[in-house]
């Protein structure tokens, strides 16, 4: 468990877009990661890495996650 961009910590949802781009939600680090398969690249795309809250930007304990065929992120945001 650790807050780096490769490590989890309480990963609970996970979705697979159309370019197969895979997004995990992180609830404990309160973030959802998108990582490159192959590549190893790996980048937060909502919410704030170990900061909860209820902004915009922010995120308190994510939960599940789906991508529509749009490859727009939805977010089940437990806290908020």
């Amino acid at each position: 468990c650790g807050s780096g961009l490769n490590e989890l910590c309480g990963s609970s949802g996970l979705a697979v877009d159309t370019s197969g781009m895979i997004y995990y939600s992180d609830s404990m680090q309160h973030r959802v990661i998108k990582v490159a398969p192959f590549a190893s690249t790996f980048a937060v795309v909502a919410g704030t890495t170990g900061s909860s809250g209820a902004g915009l930007t922010q995120l308190s304990s994510p939960n599940g996650i789906s991508l529509d065929s749009n490859n727009s992120l939805y977010v089940a945001d437990q806290s908020n």
